[in-house]
């Protein structure tokens, strides 16, 4: 081996004054970064960047120990499980017998309008039909019972949390009990004041009404639900669709009720105690059960 070789390596391997000691690097005391005046409001900015740091940050902040609040996602109300059931349910109810269609829009068009006193081919009514009937009145309560919730102030997204099934089946409920109520002095009042003919014409027209109310509702109450903004336009239009199947039905009541002018009265009687009391009343009834439930 060369000379200068062996020179070169007793040289490294004697000189071990340029080494610090292991105690030396011990005995240096690492001093606790200061906190940054921007960790109060930046969590990250606490949080340590390497495993060494943490001995260190650790008794200075926590916020990166406790991370950020969450916030509840917002939920539409046409995506509640409850809701899209009932709309369901009653989407298949009508379908299953619908298969008479033709024949059943021809026979509510004529309940509709007609007051004529002799029998013809739309007064017999199949099993078949009148359960498609009462489905589509069902149909038809179920719709204003989301517009009476879309009318109670939920017109923007709905937190989770809230009683969106329970609100829409309380408000539905509401809308059928008005309907059987209705229904019930309809009976009662043509029974005192016409002929057996005459009443169940009245009662059949009514039906016939709540039917092209339900058909006139199914979209604005659809968009109502699925897209919350758009509410207050719908419920114009629900509005005016309401007023239109009243007015045509009322009609009908007064051609088959007026045949003098003393008559007059009492279908303005009729028109506050069956048309205009139940209404509001049912409208304060939805509003009390709608806060009790929220």
């Amino acid at each position: 081996m060369p000379e200068t070789a062996l020179t070169d390596t007793a040289a490294a391997a004697t000189d071990t004054t340029s080494m610090p000691a292991p105690d030396s690097v011990a005995a240096i005391v690492r001093q606790p970064v200061p906190k940054l005046p921007w960790s109060a409001t930046c969590p990250e900015a606490s949080a340590p960047s390497a495993p060494s740091d943490s001995i260190f940050r650790i008794e200075i902040a926590t916020d990166w120990l406790a991370g950020m609040a969450g916030t509840q996602r917002p939920v539409r109300p046409g995506y509640d499980s409850g809701v899209l059931t009932l709309l369901l349910c009653s989407f298949l109810i009508v379908a299953m017998g619908f298969h008479r269609g033709a024949r059943l829009w021809k026979s509510l068009i004529h309940d509709l309008t007609d007051i004529r006193r002799r029998s013809n081919a739309f007064d017999d009514r199949t099993t078949g039909e009148t359960w498609v009937i009462s489905a589509m009145i069902l149909q038809s309560c179920i719709y204003t019972g989301l517009m009476i919730y879309a009318l109670l102030g939920i017109q923007g997204e709905q937190q989770t949390g809230k009683p969106v099934f329970a609100s829409v089946a309380a408000m539905t409920s509401i809308a059928i009990g008005l309907y059987l109520f209705r229904l019930c002095g309809y009976w009662v009042t043509g029974y005192a004041f016409t002929d057996h003919m005459g009443r169940l014409q009245w009662i059949r027209g009514f039906n016939a009404s709540q039917i092209m109310l339900g058909c006139l509702l199914t979209l604005p109450s659809l968009i109502a639900i699925f897209y919350p903004d758009a509410a207050p336009a719908m419920l114009i239009i629900a509005s005016v669709s309401y007023i239109a199947a009243e007015s045509v039905f009322i009609c009908k009541g007064f051609r088959i009720f007026y045949h003098h002018f003393e008559s007059l009265l009492y279908f303005i009687l009729y028109l506050c105690a069956l048309e205009i009391i139940p209404v509001i009343l049912a409208f304060y009834g939805a509003v009390s059960l709608y806060r009790l439930i929220t």
